[in-house]
């Protein structure tokens, strides 16, 4: 078992901003629902083309490549997002998926 690291840059479709308690809601949500054991989650702002977003990193503790990448995979379609990032803590390749 190993630490990742997921990379979330959220901006709504329709133009609003992401809350972050209200982000925080649905990653707790997926996460207690897949079964991943622990994570930090890290919240910055910051501008991606022009636009700004609401970025949050989690580190998750303990866990199994699979279920890392399963869980990105549903924050993508939680979120509705084109892309999120994974990456393990010791390398800090991000591969975006």
């Amino acid at each position: 078992m190993e630490r990742y690291l997921i990379y979330l840059g959220l901006e709504s479709n329709d133009g609003d901003k992401w809350d972050y308690i209200e982000a925080l809601d649905i990653i707790i949500k997926v996460a207690s629902e897949i079964g991943v054991m622990g994570f930090t989650a890290y919240q910055t702002i910051g501008m991606w083309r022009g636009k700004t977003e609401l970025s949050i990193r989690l580190e998750l503790f303990e866990c199994w490549e699979q279920l890392a990448t399963e869980y990105a995979l549903l924050l993508k379609k939680a979120f509705k997002q084109e892309t999120v990032g994974l990456a393990t803590d010791v390398v800090r390749k991000v591969q975006w998926i």
